[in-house]
């Protein structure tokens, strides 16, 4: 039986994303904001598939986007809010003189 499926080691993991080997090993052991990078055990060492390193990229960066989407969304409000506030004040004043 011949394995056809590529593995990337820890170190290449590393390697590529500028991170360190312990970050790696933290995002296999514990998982970044929930979501765990899939490896496996092999000849004593643990390597992951490109595959599982791509899901798992696709779904940080998509937590991530939306956390900056529903930060954006809050933001807009506050502005909005804001822009209300202070021409209300405005307003107000106008109305006092």
């Amino acid at each position: 039986m011949a394995f056809d499926t590529e593995f990337l080691t820890v170190l290449e993991v590393a390697a590529r994303l500028k991170k360190s080997k312990q970050t790696i090993y933290r995002w296999m052991d514990a998982g970044y904001n929930g979501v765990i990078l899939k490896s496996a055990r092999l000849a004593g060492s643990r390597v992951i598939r490109p595959d599982d390193l791509d899901a798992f990229l696709a779904s940080v960066y998509q937590e991530d986007y939306v956390a900056e989407s529903n930060r954006q969304i809050n933001n807009d409000r506050y502005d909005a809010a804001m822009k209300y506030l202070m021409s209300f004040r405005s307003k107000k004043k106008q109305a006092e003189k």
